[in-house]
């Protein structure tokens, strides 16, 4: 009997602590014993409204030491001295996502899959704040809990484990679990109904006016009133139970600029889903002519690049004295465009919002134009 008794209570799921809403009520934990590290380091984990938030202090050897490289998102963050965070949160075991702080603020985060592929594009919102300290450093992370998909998860159970990485020694140490692997991560309680899932997103990274599209899923099995902003723009939509909906939404950037589109959406009164994408846009279209300096019989030849599938013609606007003429071509990503002699000034080129133009000068030979 006595190993039946035992047999059932093995099989039984873990206690899993519920995450204390309020700094005050936090989570404290220095057990870092995974990776054979000797440092010492404390995390402290709690909620609030909006945001999972997750700090750290941890000992460092030494001023010489320090490592705090990267400053912009989704650089090499993580060969920094880092606080890192893994999260289950579909309850599932396997598909994490993991987020990455250095002292700089600057965060690296992905979403790790099933099938243990890399999802870059996703990104968390989170933000954080550091410092070093004598012989230490701390971080302090701030995480949406909006942007963690957790209507996935009906019980609210999630896995979670915090790390603390320093550079220099290469001495990784974790608490709760260890470094990648959710199997051994502890399990917590995360409060909250979250009645809309997404289900996918593709997000442009060229500049110019770009689609982002994004498909979520009533999972509550009531309707479901969603009002929020994409960017700066009001977004607003019913979706009715079990219902699956596509927005097609639109934003312009500049190229080689810093910037990120946000969908946030809310419902009865919180936030209940929160789409990321923190990127630098890169030149949607190219062009330069083969010569600046064409002879009066040159055609004029236009070499140029469109930094995805081209899915609409490519205007040619030739400017010549005061007159204007304008023509469209079917390109590929890569082409070369040949127009017949004339006299043009500057040759301006358009695909979409993105416009590109450049000077040409007609020369003549000291021998004699043919």
């Amino acid at each position: 009997m006595s190993i039946i008794l035992f047999l059932l209570l093995a099989a039984l799921p873990l206690w899993a602590r519920e995450i204390p809403f309020g700094e005050k009520n936090a989570l404290f934990t220095g057990d870092f014993i995974y990776g054979g590290s000797s440092r010492q380091a404390t995390a402290k984990v709690w909620r609030d409204d909006t945001h999972l938030n997750v700090s750290l202090i941890a000992e460092h050897p030494g001023v010489d030491k320090r490592s705090a490289q990267h400053t912009e998102h989704d650089q090499e963050v993580y060969q920094d001295d880092t606080l890192e965070v893994f999260l289950d949160t579909d309850g599932r075991q396997r598909a994490f996502y993991q987020i990455i702080a250095n002292v700089n603020g600057a965060i690296f985060d992905h979403y790790r899959d099933a099938q243990m592929f890399s999802r870059l594009e996703w990104d968390s919102g989170a933000t954080a704040t550091g410092s070093y300290g004598d012989g230490s450093y701390q971080i302090a992370l701030k995480i949406p809990l909006a942007s963690l998909n957790l209507g996935e998860n009906p019980r609210n159970e999630i896995g979670m484990a915090v790390g603390s990485y320093v550079s220099q020694t290469r001495d990784a140490c974790s608490a709760w679990g260890e470094y990648h692997k959710p199997m051994t991560w502890q399990r917590f309680t995360l409060p909250g109904e979250y009645p809309v899932i997404l289900k996918s997103f593709r997000a442009s990274t060229s500049s110019g006016k770009q689609p982002f599209a994004v498909t979520l899923q009533n999972i509550s099995g009531k309707t479901v009133e969603l009002a929020g902003s994409f960017n700066i723009e009001p977004v607003a939509l019913i979706l009715q139970p079990g219902e699956t909906r596509t927005l097609q939404l639109y934003a312009t950037h500049q190229a080689g600029r810093a910037t990120a589109n946000v969908l946030a959406l809310n419902a009865g009164g919180r936030e209940v889903l929160r789409c990321t994408r923190i990127f630098t846009p890169v030149q949607l279209l190219t062009v330069f002519p083969a010569s600046p300096l064409l002879y009066p019989n040159d055609p004029i030849r236009i070499i140029g690049r469109i930094t995805e599938q081209p899915d609409m013609p490519l205007e040619i606007i030739v400017h010549c004295g005061g007159k204007s003429v304008s023509e469209k071509f079917t390109v590929s990503r890569q082409f070369t465009i040949d127009l017949p002699p004339q006299p043009a000034s500057e040759i301006e080129c358009r695909y979409k919002d993105e416009r590109q133009s450049f000077k040409l000068e007609t020369i003549h030979s000291p021998w004699g134009d043919k």
